[in-house]
């Protein structure tokens, strides 16, 4: 209203009501109609709940208003703790078979392109591929002893990013064989757990003898896995590892000067 009244040479100035009959006597218009668009759901995801509905998981007796009371995604549990069978839209969806083998969209790329993408545990990366997770922390701990001014500006930057991940010097072929060997630790530890589980389930745990105790590697797995329940990297679970095998490209004569 204000613009167009000043377009007019009308001094738009005092309160609404003021503005507004201004406009009525200069023939401007005061309102403004705008369309409300109601998207809905069409090409939209479907939710876990959608899903699970369509499939015949969902009561059709529970009213419709008390559906996502009823099905939540961790589910309901009863007065002793139990988790209610029926009631977690995560767990009757990790039933679905073909949810389970479907694709991940990296995968269907590998395929195409004629290789394999095998994925890792989610939210397990001591485990990933062959210690990537400790390569990519060694590279950021190197970056993060760098000097302040050597961050700054976008050309500096990527400078100090391409010296992180060199390969030379900082990533080399001994380090990564580092990285896989301790990656490599975690996944015989996480089999020694199974490994635990399967026989007690088959001679009871009342029968466990003292040297079908876990190992200590399996110990501290259990640990980090009660610890960090959501995704982590290998500066959160092994720090003072990664934080040695910066120290030692220090004192071997790689650039990692600190702030």
């Amino acid at each position: 209203m204000e613009k167009d009244l000043r377009a007019k040479g009308v001094s738009a100035k005092g309160n609404k009501v003021k503005i507004v009959e201004l406009c009525k006597q200069n023939n401007v218009p005061h309102t403004e109609t705008t369309e409300t668009i109601n998207e809905g759901w069409m090409g939209k995801p479907k939710g876990m709940l959608q899903v699970l509905w369509e499939r015949g998981f969902i009561d059709p007796a529970i009213e419709l208003s008390k559906v996502e009371a009823f099905y939540t995604n961790d589910g309901k549990k009863d007065a002793f703790g139990n988790l209610i069978p029926g009631t977690s839209l995560r767990k009757m969806m990790s039933s679905l078979i073909d949810f389970i083998n479907e694709e991940t969209l990296l995968q269907y790329h590998g395929k195409t392109l004629g290789v394999t993408v095998d994925r890792s545990p989610k939210c397990h990366p001591e485990v990933a591929g062959e210690g990537i997770e400790y390569s990519w922390g060694c590279a950021k701990g190197k970056y993060r002893r760098l000097p302040i001014a050597d961050k700054r500006k976008k050309e500096n930057f990527r400078n100090s990013v391409r010296e992180c991940l060199e390969r030379t010097t900082v990533l080399t072929i001994e380090r990564q064989r580092m990285f896989s060997k301790r990656a490599r630790q975690y996944m015989l530890a996480y089999h020694s757990i199974e490994e635990s589980k399967e026989k007690r389930k088959l001679v009871g745990a009342s029968a466990e003898s003292n040297d079908e105790k876990l190992e200590m590697s399996a110990y501290l797995v259990e640990k980090i896995i009660k610890r960090y329940k959501s995704h982590r990297g290998a500066t959160d679970f092994d720090s003072a590892y990664i934080d040695a095998i910066v120290n030692d490209m220090k004192k071997s004569g790689v650039s990692c000067s600190v702030t």
